[in-house]
């Protein structure tokens, strides 16, 4: 069989399972595509997908196909709860935040996570590790998150624009403490600490109403488990608070994000975007640039054509708004986005 015929019936087979990932229609020289066969090795593609039973005469070949590919960059537009306490509680750190939240210094994440609190007063790099693991487990180096502050305030919620930032790494946490780039900066967001030979559960310098009892679930590595699952297995270690390098594997999930201006710019003074009332099913925005920017930029490229931060009066209100652009455009799309933040900062 000619490696063109061969290439049409892979093409074929794959086209009628709907992956998406290895398109390929025929082989020629004029084509961007390679096709390529050595002896020797299990029969693969690059694209992740296994020869077929059904065609016996490929086994015992590599076939590579090659063709140029547009590289997305991935945009994340993330809501985080920033509120006063009547009352602030805790101690340490916490404490810090809380007042600096209560005093209007500046809309940081009750927790300081993303770490506002600890880049600004310490100049640490901004990083991500309590919140979200579905999306920090996940999102890649390269890729960008736009951070909203939400207030509730005389009845109504407001947005305020805070942060654009790219991500750099994502590392495990338990490296933190020895690496000297992070040295200087009090971090609260790590949810473990060294203790002699073992990891110690530390949330200790906040009320228990606003502790993670599932501190474990959001540090560990693979979330193809059910958390019920994940819990029952490790019991032991949440009874104890504790556990060693070798009980289960930390994920490489605690994300931070880079410190070039150009990349990351946390604002000044963040802008009031937009506004709700507890019973609204979406914000009302009134900073139009800005949302052209944002949700209405994200309406450009998500198949659901969402465009709003908010998704309803109840349950989980502020699921992250997640699309993707072609990196060139993606470039500009940032560099505007940093300078409109910057022109639109509150006084």
């Amino acid at each position: 069989m000619r490696l063109a015929d061969v290439a049409n019936e892979v093409f074929s087979w794959v086209q009628s399972l709907h992956m998406r990932r290895f398109r390929a229609a025929a082989v020629s020289l004029e084509d961007q595509i390679t096709l390529t066969a050595s002896k020797g090795h299990s029969a693969e593609l690059n694209a992740g997908v296994l020869v077929p039973p059904e065609f016996p005469q490929l086994a015992g070949s590599v076939f590579v196909a090659e063709k140029q590919r547009v590289a997305k960059m991935r945009v994340y537009l993330i809501a985080y709860h920033s509120q006063p306490s009547q009352v602030c509680q805790g101690s340490g750190r916490y404490l810090e935040v809380e007042k600096a939240i209560q005093e209007s210094e500046w809309p940081y994440d009750n927790g300081d996570d993303p770490s506002f609190f600890a880049s600004r007063r310490d100049g640490g790099s901004l990083t991500w590790g309590v919140c979200r693991p579905d999306v920090r487990n996940s999102v890649e180096p390269g890729s960008v998150c736009v951070f909203f502050a939400y207030t509730q305030v005389s009845g109504e919620i407001r947005y305020r624009l805070s942060a654009v930032a790219t991500v750099a790494h994502r590392l495990d946490r338990r490296n933190i403490s020895q690496n000297s780039a992070f040295n200087g900066a009090r971090y609260i967001n790590l949810l473990i600490r060294r203790e002699g030979n073992v990891w110690v559960y530390d949330e200790s310098d906040r009320p228990e109403l606003d502790r993670h009892n599932d501190w474990l679930w959001r540090i560990a590595a693979g979330r193809t488990r059910k958390k019920t699952v994940f819990e029952n297995q490790h019991k032991l270690i949440y009874e104890a608070g504790r556990f060693d390098d070798g009980d289960l594997q930390i994920g490489e999930n605690y994300v931070v994000f880079s410190d070039r201006a150009d990349l990351t710019y946390i604002s000044k003074a963040p802008p009031h975007v937009a506004t709700a009332r507890p019973g609204d099913e979406h914000e009302t925005w009134c900073a139009e640039a800005l949302r052209n920017l944002t949700v209405a930029k994200a309406a450009e490229f998500n198949g659901q054509r969402r465009d709003y931060l908010r998704t309803g009066a109840a349950g989980y209100p502020h699921r992250q708004l997640v699309f993707g652009m072609p990196d060139s455009e993606g470039v500009e799309w940032r560099r505007s986005l940093i300078a409109a933040l910057a022109a639109h900062e509150s006084g």
